[in-house]
């Protein structure tokens, strides 16, 4: 039965084909390099020997051609260099954007099996084992073809000579397959300590402030010591065993260089060779030497490959494409949103147990109840950042898993509680979704941050940074808001976060969802009484089942969860 493609085969396919122009050109300039280090040895083999018979004015002319090629082989191996880096730089940009493309597309649950340093060394150690291999790979197959040229002079040269160059080669070819299972599980062990050993420096920058108020450095600090020991430990092994193994097969190499020079000047002793042969076998015995270890290189650079390819395929493995689209960007939603019995997180403990309900359009419905109830799968399902186990859930009565990305993500905006923002200023945040920086100052007027924002020493170009609390929270939680109605998609998810604002912030956002209702789907979740009474709709989750659906005032006229709630 054949073996299914993974993931990373098919897309590194796809890669190494848009790549084809780059390639070819690295081809032409890595023949021309090594064509012309195969010439001069032969040059330099026939200047002696016709020195040796008196004839130095031929000996002369090749050494002269020989330093003027010696100019051409520069000005080619600079192109050459030139041509590797376009040809990485193009493949790392598209590992780089395939992995970010993925990462969108995975859900937070099958992200979660990564720690934040697996997931940047994985971006970039093994991004870059993967172009350096690719890059490198041109010129080390035409290195390797130099061995059929070499043979092939030598079986022409004396059949001795040949027979024990490729009885040697295939011996220590055949060390090299043995030795890199074992170099391919010390890679990978080494590869994943590093990943211990970063995630622990993480965690120390991250929890500085624990670290320091519950004063616990030293212990900290061991463990950060035993990370570095472990890795240190897995990379010596594999260092150790991969130089042992080349040491060993250049030692036995280089004897049968030294050995076979010594049955040249035999044979030159019987005057059946001469002394420019003689130099040029052990200038080529050079090159098998230096091609071993091109062969060593490359035995150690695949077993890295496939490592960095698992890896790697663990970012696309669960990353969901859409399978069917029935809708694209000319599409026009009202918004209108139905869960059906849909099952949500651990089956036996589901954060959504078979919940069923409506969202309409042109209304705000807020989602309450108790923490830990499941109100925030609701937001999860919508913004796909996790898969249900059955269930549906519609848009206009098409399921969110048959419309287009694009269209999808433009058609609905959240704000957290605890927003992120990318450590560039006010303006570079709020730009990354609209580009009308006249429209950004309006929208924040409107907020009331205006003021605030142009009384900050940078102004709107006040870096939002994220280790240090140089704007206020509630200013932060309004920009985010801000970047939402600036968005201004269809849908609109608010998840506590009008929550945490002050009073007088929370009553102008609601006010103006209020008007933006008219044209929006406006999902609230939140616990505040002055929140839900803005409702048109209240949805009560208890047990992670729907438990009530109804406006406050029927509710509470209700005598039921709700009003046990805020019936106070």
């Amino acid at each position: 039965m054949k073996k299914k493609k993974t993931k990373i085969q098919i897309e590194n396919k796809k890669i190494l084909k848009k790549t084809w122009k780059e390639f070819s050109l690295k081809f032409v300039t890595s023949i021309l390099m090594r064509g012309i280090l195969m010439i001069l040895p032969v040059w330099y083999s026939d200047a002696i020997d016709w020195a040796s018979k008196g004839n130095f004015e031929k000996a002369y002319h090749l050494i002269i051609l020989s330093l003027l090629v010696y100019i051409a082989y520069y000005i080619v191996e600079s192109l050459n260099s030139i041509v590797f880096w376009n040809l990485y730089n193009r493949l790392y940009k598209r590992y780089t954007r395939l992995a970010t493309y993925s990462t969108f597309q995975n859900s937070i649950y099958s992200l979660s099996r990564f720690s934040l340093g697996e997931y940047g060394n994985i971006l970039n150690n093994d991004v870059d084992v993967i172009c350096a291999f690719y890059s490198n790979g041109v010129m080390r197959i035409v290195q390797i073809l130099e061995f059929l040229i070499i043979y092939s002079y030598f079986f022409t040269l004396n059949i001795y000579i040949f027979l024990i160059t490729v009885a040697v080669s295939l011996l220590m070819l055949g060390v090299y397959m043995i030795s890199s299972k074992r170099t391919q599980q010390l890679n990978l062990l080494r590869k994943s300590t590093l990943d211990n050993k970063t995630a622990t420096l993480h965690e120390v920058f991250l929890g500085i402030k624990e670290i320091k108020g519950l004063h616990v450095f030293k212990n900290i600090n061991n463990r950060v010591k035993e990370k570095s020991l472990t890795y240190l430990d897995a990379n010596a092994k594999y260092d150790k065993f991969t130089v042992n193994v080349k040491a060993f097969v250049l030692a036995v190499i280089q004897s049968a260089r030294f050995g076979l020079v010594f049955y040249g000047l035999y044979l030159m002793s019987k005057g059946q060779m001469t002394l420019g042969v003689i130099m040029l076998i052990y200038t080529y015995y050079q090159k098998i030497i230096d091609n071993f270890g091109v062969i060593n290189t490359v035995s150690i650079e695949l077993q890295n490959l496939k490592v960095s390819f698992a890896r790697f395929n663990k970012i696309l493995e669960y990353s969901k494409d859409n399978e069917e689209i029935e809708t694209s960007n000319s599409h026009i939603f009202q918004g209108n949103i139905q869960f059906v019995d849909v099952l949500y997180g651990n089956k036996n403990d589901p954060i959504l147990d078979m919940a069923s309900f409506e969202i309409p359009s042109n209304q705000i419905t807020v989602i309450t109840g108790k923490a830990g109830s499941g109100k925030t799968g609701v937001f999860d399902l919508l913004l796909k950042l996790n898969q249900k186990h059955s269930g549906e859930i519609t848009i206009d009565e098409v399921p969110i898993e048959k419309i287009d990305g694009d269209s999808y993500y433009n058609l609905i905006a959240s704000v957290r509680k605890t927003p992120s923002f990318f450590d560039i200023s006010i303006k570079d945040n709020l730009m990354l979704v609209e580009q009308d920086f006249n429209k950004i100052v309006e929208i924040c007027k409107v907020l009331q941050i205006h003021d605030y924002i142009c009384s900050l020493s940078q102004g709107y170009d006040t870096p939002i940074l994220s280790k240090e609390e140089n704007i206020s929270n509630n200013v932060k939680q309004l920009l985010a808001i801000a970047r939402a109605l600036l968005k201004d998609s269809k849908i609109m998810l608010f998840d506590e976060s009008l929550s945490v604002l002050e009073k007088h912030s929370s009553e102008i956002v609601l006010n103006l969802l209020n008007k933006l209702k008219e044209n929006h789907t406006i999902m609230i979740i939140s616990r505040e009484k002055d929140i839900l009474k803005y409702a048109d709709q209240i949805i009560v989750i208890h047990d992670n089942k729907i438990a009530e659906v109804g406006t406050h005032n029927t509710l509470m006229k209700h005598k039921g969860i709700y009003s046990n709630l805020y019936g106070a």
